[in-house]
């Protein structure tokens, strides 16, 4: 087909500009619906003979099938688009969200009609079975298919799932954090998946199953399944709408914001402070991170729960998504901080140091975030657990919640008691602090 598009012979050559045509044509668009399903099928059939060729008319396929009233037309074009996938990985992996289905277009895996949604589902676990289409980011779309209304649809759903189980190395348990993540935000889901986790822990004679950093939205459907809640705090800053640090600055007391400059011009005194994300990160740099971690695990005599593998591993997966900061001597790290950037949050992870400077580790781990933050519009910064110190930084102190399930009924007891004393004490200390923050009285 290239070599007769190029030459302007052949009938393949001299027919696929008049299938475009015919697809892009909007009386053809609003016209009858054997027209419209034979024109798409001529159109994907021309795509499956070559790549240059399919990629340019991706879009219009995709648009195509956004429009499409004829249920019949919709599940031939999922087919076909299947079959592109396997033939032109590449060429689709741009358009997976699409292929797993838009849930504000109503397509794929959301099409109004179980027909076109059993061949979606099935269209997709063949891809993922075959390892020719991305899950990681998507399973979540295939799980909500075990809840759908036509059992031929779920079953197809729960055959993937057992397919997936069985493979090496089951993915299924690397996928869980992204799949729990997404389906918690969907509180019509929310009864199975918590039924589901309740399930497993009687089936393995487990002692109790725990949901941290519970969204304040999802501590009522916990509730509501009568599990545990735990209340807690930790130090978080806010983004006010900051142009700068100094705009940040002149939201606190005068006396704060002259120790704060004072701490920060003394910290770097002498270090160059450089900020590490995506391609820039090495292999090098993790053996320099690992280092600093391990210092960090020595002094709190605590063991190091981390392999140096995991950080290579981050490296490679969610690059995109580090942000690891080093102070440097003359070239030389002596100290680190990672974090890590969410959609409107960045999360301060572990810090390290090869040589005491003063102050440091306020600088990298709390006002280098904060500058990141108001760079970057993120709207808070979370800098991990404990640390009253963080107060005098602007960093306020913020509820967290935890859920709890605990079968058995004496330790429930127990648990259930020392939560409800505790929860006073958390909420007494949280006010406590929130008064003596480092902000201007009236802020």
């Amino acid at each position: 087909f290239k070599a007769a598009k190029n030459v302007g012979k052949g009938i393949v050559a001299a027919y696929a500009p008049v299938v475009v045509a015919l697809c892009g044509h909007p009386a053809i668009a609003e016209g009858h619906a054997l027209l419209r399903g034979a024109a798409l099928a001529a159109l994907s059939r021309l795509m499956a003979i070559d790549g240059a060729f399919c990629e340019d008319h991706l879009a219009l396929i995709f648009t195509r099938l956004r429009g499409e009233s004829d249920r019949g037309t919709r599940a031939a074009l999922m087919v076909a688009l299947g079959d592109l996938a396997f033939r032109f990985p590449n060429a689709l992996e741009p358009w997976t969200e699409h292929l797993y289905g838009l849930r504000e277009w109503g397509n794929s895996l959301h099409d109004p009609d179980a027909g076109v949604r059993q061949h979606a589902v099935t269209v997709l676990a063949h891809l993922v079975l075959n390892d020719m289409m991305k899950v990681k980011g998507h399973i979540a779309e295939m799980a909500r298919c075990l809840e759908d209304p036509d059992p031929r649809v779920a079953s197809v759903a729960r055959l993937l799932f057992h397919e997936l189980s069985r493979k090496h190395g089951n993915p299924i348990y690397n996928l869980l954090p992204d799949l729990l993540s997404r389906l918690s935000g969907d509180a019509a889901l929310a009864p199975a998946l918590i039924a589901g986790i309740e399930t497993l822990v009687e089936r393995n004679r487990l002692s109790s199953a725990h949901a941290t950093f519970v969204a304040p939205e999802q501590v009522p459907l916990f509730e509501a399944a009568g599990w545990l809640i735990r209340e807690d705090s930790q130090f978080h800053w806010t983004n006010r709408g900051y142009g700068g640090f100094e705009d940040f600055l002149a939201d606190l007391s005068s006396e704060k914001r002259k120790n704060i400059r004072k701490e920060r011009r003394r910290a770097v005194e002498g270090l160059e402070i450089v900020h590490l994300s995506g391609d820039e990160l090495t292999e090098a740099h993790w053996d320099i991170f690992w280092d600093f971690y391990q210092d960090t695990g020595a002094r709190k005599w605590g063991q190091p729960y981390l392999t140096r593998a995991f950080f290579s591993i981050l490296g490679e997966t969610m690059a995109d998504r580090v942000l690891l900061m080093l102070a440097l001597r003359d070239g030389r790290p002596i100290a680190g901080a990672l974090n890590l950037v969410g959609g409107d949050t960045l999360y301060g992870r572990y810090w390290g140091c090869v040589e005491d400077v003063p102050n440091l580790h306020f600088e990298l781990c709390y006002y280098q975030a904060i500058d990141v933050a108001i760079a970057r519009g993120l709207h808070k910064v979370e800098a991990g657990a404990q640390g009253g110190h963080k107060l005098a930084r602007g960093y306020a102190p913020e509820p967290t919640w935890s859920a709890h399930y605990i079968p058995n009924p004496g330790f429930r007891r127990a648990v259930a008691g020392f939560l409800t004393a505790e929860r006073e004490d958390v909420q007494r200390d949280r006010q406590w602090l929130a008064q003596r923050t480092p902000f201007r009285k009236g802020d």
